[in-house]
């Protein structure tokens, strides 16, 4: 399993030209692939937000995997993907708010479509950020935010919760 780092490597390797300006990560979509791509700005390890905005020009599936545990909130603008580990269990990535919870590890598929322009901001709170906080985590944390994020659309309570959570530790 790939870390994060690992995995967008990859990503620059096969699909991406990687660059670095004005402190962050610029991604962009090799020509024959797309158009667009993404950028990465904040520490990578701990917390950091993306910003994608791309057009492929035929429907690809990506492949992710990932050996660690965040917490991702994204505002998808435009477009539609959808993420599976089994094709019988297919949940939409939908305009709006989308939040989940990644426990390790993680391997699925990303479907994307082609010629549609995907246009989403996403904010990721990475283990190692949690570990850097002055309290510890309820032993549960992972996977009682993993029940109330995944996979359904979510409304402002369950995520209220999971920030009591956090608020509610003691110092």
């Amino acid at each position: 399993m790939e870390t994060i780092e690992e995995y967008w490597e990859n990503c620059a390797k096969n699909e991406y030209i990687r660059e670095e300006r004005n402190g962050k990560a610029i991604y962009r979509l090799r020509p024959h692939i797309g158009e667009g791509g993404f950028e990465i700005w904040g520490d990578p390890t701990t917390v950091m937000a993306t910003l994608l905005d791309s057009k492929l020009h035929k429907p690809t599936t990506f492949i992710e995997h990932v050996n660690e545990r965040y917490l991702q909130f994204s505002q998808f603008y435009t477009g539609k993907a959808e993420f599976y580990q089994k094709r019988s269990e297919v949940y939409p990535i939908e305009l709006g708010l989308n939040y989940f919870v990644h426990r390790t590890p993680l391997f699925g598929y990303k479907k994307v479509p082609g010629r549609e322009r995907i246009v989403d901001v996403g904010i990721f709170y990475r283990s190692k950020f949690f570990d850097t906080l002055p309290f510890d985590l309820p032993e549960d944390f992972w996977e009682v935010a993993a029940s109330v994020l995944n996979p359904d659309v979510i409304t402002l309570p369950p995520i209220t919760m999971i920030c009591e959570q956090i608020r509610n530790c003691r110092l």
